[in-house]
C-alpha cells in the first residue's frame, strides 16, 4: 500500500476501514486472478494454435513432398485446397528451397498483403502478425529438403476466445466485489454495529461523566462477552464511583463541619469569609462578621458536665439557624464560640437588629434533661469594609469586641472601634507584664488591720496584693487582678501572696508580735484544684506557718458558684485547723440553708452595704439582716470599708464590733504593720 493510500486508510474509522480494505482485497485478488488466468490462457492457447497448425503443416508437408518432387502443379494445388474444411487455416503456400511460390491456396482479402510478407518469413520462419500465425515446415523426403511449406492460420478464434474470458474474469470480479461487499455488511451487522454501539456508550461516559449507561445484548460470540464484561465494569466501576464520592463527601464534612452542631467548622469558616470578601468586593457590597461567645459556659460544663453542655451547644446551634437568612453563614470555631457571616449587608445599622434578635432568641430559657436553663451570649461586631479587607483582621476585630461585652457585663453587643485595637494593645501588654512580674517576684503583700472596736485592738490582719513595678511605682489590685484572671494568673498571684503571709506570720511570731491571724484571698480555681489542700499543708510545713494564724476567704459567689466542691475542700482546710470566713456576703445568693452546713467561721459584710449607712434605710436592713444571719449561725462577724464615725457608731450599736476600713488603718507593707503590732501578753 503506498504512502498516500496509507494515510487515507489512517484517516477513515472502522467501517470505512474495513469497507475500504474488503473491496480493495477483493479488486486487488480479482485482478492478480484474472491477471494470472489470462496470462495463463494467453499463452496455453498460443502454444495450441502454433502445434496445431504445425502439425497440420507437417502433415501438409507428407502429402505434398511428391508433388512437389514431381512439380505436378495440380497435385500441389489440389493437396494445398484440402485446407479448405479447415476454417481456422485461410491460406496456404507450397515453395521451393529458392522460396518460388510451387503452389497455393487462400480464403480472404488478404492475399497479396499476406504474400508480402513471405520475405520476412523466410527470415523468422514461424511468426504472430496482425492476427495470423504463419508456420513454416520444410518439405522432406528421405532426409532431403525439396521445399518449404507455409500455413497461414487465422487468430480470430484465439482472440475471440480470449476476450470471452476477460469478459467472463471481469463478471467474476464484479460477483466477488458484490460478495464482499455483502459479507461486509454481514461483519458490519455482527461486529462493527456492536463495536460503535460499545464506543458511542463509551464516549457518552467519557463526556457525562455518568456510569449509570446500559449496553444491549449482543450475540453470545467475543462482542457480546465484551459488552457484558463492559456492562459488569461500568456496575463495578458505578458502585466504586458512588462508594468513593460517599467517602469524598463524609471526609469533606468531617474536614470542613463540626460534628457536634454540624456547622462549617472553623476552616471552613476562614474559606466562607474569604469567599463573602470576594464577592462583596466583586459586586460592592457589604457584609458583617459576629464573633459570639456564650457567657460563663464553663461553668456549665462544670455544673452539669460536658454531656450536657454538648447538648445545650446543640440547642444553642438550632436557635441561632432559626433566625438567620439562608444567605447567612453560621460557623463553630470551637468550645462556645460561632461565628456568623451576615452577607448582603444593606446598611450597617441592620446588623445591630440581627444582633438583638440573636439576645433576645438565648434569653428564652433551654430545657434540657429535664432541666431549664437560661444562657446569654456576649457579641461581637465587626464589618466589611468600613473596619478591614483583611479575613484575618475582621475575625481579630470582632473578637476585640467580643470581649469589649464581656467587659460590659455580658449579655450585650458591640461593634469595634479602633480605640478597642488600643486597649487590646494595652491588655496584651499587661499581660505580659504580669508574666514577668511573677518571674521577677515584683507582687508584694500589704497588711490592712482589723480592729476590735470595744478594745481599739488589732485582732486580725487581711493580705492584700500590691504590684511593685521596677521604677518603685506601687499598683492597687483593680488595676492588674481582672487581667491576671482573664489571663489565668491569679491562681500564681494568690499562691505568692499565700507563701508571703505565711512566712510573714512565723517572723512575726518569732518577734513575739500580735496580729490575730492573717486573711489570705483565695479563688475558686483554688478550690477546684484537686492539689490545693495538699499545696497549703506543703507551704504550712515550709514556712513553718500554724494553722491557726491564718484565715482563708473565698467570696459569697465563687462558694455557691460549685457548692459541692466548696464544702468537701472547705471541710479539709478547716480539719488543718485554718479559719475559713466567707468575703463579700450579702452580694451573691447564698441559700441560707446551704450555709448552715458549711465549715464556716466567719462572715465579712460587703463594703457596698457599709458606705451608705446610716442614711440609706436598705443598706441599713441588710446589715441589720447579715448581723442576725451570723448570730443564728453563730458566726463571726466583721465589717469591711468601715470610713466615718457615723459608720462606727452604728455597727457597735448593732453589736458588730469587729471592723476593717479607712477610719482604722490603711493597707500598709509589713515593716510599717510591725510598728502597729502590740506584743504578746
Amino acid at each position: 500500500m503506498c504512502p498516500r493510500v496509507l494515510r487515507f486508510y489512517n484517516s477513515l474509522n472502522i467501517a470505512s476501514k474495513l469497507k475500504f480494505i474488503s473491496i480493495y482485497s477483493a479488486v486487488i485478488a480479482a485482478t492478480v486472478i484474472s491477471i494470472l488466468f489470462i496470462t495463463f490462457e494467453y499463452f496455453s492457447e498460443k502454444e495450441l494454435s502454433i502445434q496445431e497448425s504445425t502439425t497440420f503443416a507437417k502433415i501438409l508437408a507428407v502429402n505434398i513432398v511428391d508433388a512437389v518432387i514431381e512439380k505436378d502443379v495440380i497435385g500441389i494445388s489440389n493437396t494445398l485446397s484440402s485446407i479448405e474444411h479447415n476454417e481456422k487455416i485461410v491460406q496456404t503456400f507450397a515453395f521451393d528451397n529458392s522460396w518460388k511460390v510451387l503452389g497455393s491456396f487462400y480464403r480472404g482479402k488478404d492475399f497479396l498483403k499476406q504474400s508480402q510478407l513471405i520475405h520476412t518469413i523466410k527470415e523468422y520462419k514461424n511468426l504472430w502478425s496482425d492476427g495470423y500465425f504463419y508456420s513454416v515446415v520444410p518439405i522432406v523426403k528421405d532426409s532431403k529438403t525439396y521445399g518449404q511449406l507455409v500455413v497461414v492460420v487465422s487468430l480470430e478464434g484465439f482472440y475471440s476466445k480470449f476476450f470471452r474470458d476477460i469478459i467472463i474474469i471481469f463478471f467474476i470480479v464484479l460477483i466477488a466485489v458484490y460478495i464482499t461487499v455483502r459479507i461486509r455488511r454481514v461483519l458490519q451487522e455482527s461486529i462493527l454495529q456492536p463495536i460503535a454501539t460499545l464506543n458511542a456508550i463509551t464516549t457518552q461516559i467519557i463526556k457525562t461523566k455518568k456510569l449509570d449507561a446500559s449496553f444491549p445484548s449482543f450475540h453470545s460470540d467475543e462482542i457480546g462477552e465484551l459488552a457484558d464484561n463492559f456492562q459488569n465494569m461500568i456496575t463495578d466501576l458505578d458502585t466504586y464511583h458512588d462508594e468513593l464520592h460517599r467517602k469524598k463527601e463524609s471526609l469533606f464534612h468531617q474536614a470542613n463541619y463540626d460534628l457536634l452542631t454540624g456547622l462549617p467548622n472553623r476552616m471552613y469558616f476562614y474559606e466562607q469569609l474569604e469567599q463573602s470578601i470576594s464577592r462583596a468586593h466583586r459586586n460592592s457590597e457589604k457584609f458583617a462578621l459576629f464573633f459570639i461567645d456564650l457567657d460563663q459556659f464553663k461553668e456549665v460544663n462544670d455544673t452539669f458536665g460536658h454531656g450536657y453542655g454538648d447538648k445545650l451547644l446543640q440547642n444553642v446551634a438550632l436557635k441561632l439557624i432559626n433566625i438567620l437568612r439562608e444567605n447567612d453563614i453560621l460557623s463553630r470555631l470551637g468550645g462556645d464560640e460561632f461565628t456568623v457571616i451576615v452577607n448582603d449587608l444593606e446598611e450597617y445599622y441592620s446588623a445591630s437588629v440581627l444582633a438583638q434578635k440573636i439576645l433576645d432568641i438565648l434569653a428564652v430559657p433551654i430545657t434540657i434533661d429535664e432541666e431549664e436553663l437560661f444562657i446569654s451570649c456576649s457579641i461581637g461586631i465587626s464589618l466589611f469594609p468600613q473596619d478591614s479587607k483583611s479575613a484575618s483582621q475582621l475575625l481579630k476585630y470582632a473578637d476585640i469586641a467580643m470581649y469589649r461585652s464581656k467587659n460590659d457585663g455580658r449579655n450585650c453587643y458591640n461593634f469595634y472601634t479602633k480605640e478597642m485595637t488600643k486597649e487590646v494593645i494595652a491588655r496584651v501588654k499587661m499581660q505580659s507584664k504580669l508574666r514577668k512580674a511573677l518571674e521577677n517576684k515584683e507582687f508584694v503583700v500589704y497588711y490592712q488591720a482589723q480592729y476590735n472596736m470595744k478594745t481599739q485592738k488589732i485582732v486580725g490582719l487581711e493580705s492584700l496584693v500590691r504590684w511593685r513595678e521596677k521604677g518603685g511605682k506601687v499598683k492597687l489590685p483593680d488595676s492588674f487582678i481582672p487581667f491576671a484572671e482573664e489571663l489565668g494568673v491569679v491562681v500564681a498571684i494568690n499562691r505568692q501572696v499565700m507563701h508571703m503571709a505565711m512566712k510573714q506570720a512565723k517572723e512575726w511570731n518569732d518577734k513575739n508580735l500580735y496580729f490575730g491571724r492573717i486573711s489570705v484571698n483565695i479563688s475558686i480555681e483554688q478550690i477546684e484544684d484537686e492539689n490545693f489542700v495538699s499545696f497549703v499543708t506543703t507551704l504550712l510545713q515550709e514556712t513553718s506557718c500554724k494553722a491557726e494564724w491564718i484565715t482563708l476567704e473565698l467570696t459569697e459567689s465563687h462558694v455557691m458558684s460549685n457548692a459541692k466542691t466548696s464544702s468537701k475542700v472547705l471541710r479539709e482546710l478547716s480539719s488543718l485547723g485554718l479559719e475559713i470566713a466567707v468575703d463579700d456576703f450579702g452580694t451573691g445568693h447564698s441559700s441560707l440553708a446551704y450555709l448552715k452546713h458549711l465549715p464556716l467561721n466567719k462572715l465579712k459584710i460587703d463594703r457596698s452595704f457599709i458606705k451608705d449607712i446610716p442614711q440609706d434605710q436598705d443598706s441599713i436592713a441588710i446589715v441589720d439582716a447579715i448581723i442576725a444571719i451570723s448570730k443564728s449561725l453563730k458566726l463571726g462577724i466583721i465589717a469591711e470599708g468601715v470610713e466615718t464615725k457615723e459608720q462606727k457608731e452604728f455597727l457597735l450599736s448593732r453589736g458588730c464590733y469587729r471592723v476593717q476600713g479607712f477610719l482604722y488603718s490603711r493597707p500598709i507593707p509589713a515593716y510599717e504593720m510591725t510598728r502597729k503590732l502590740m506584743p504578746l501578753s
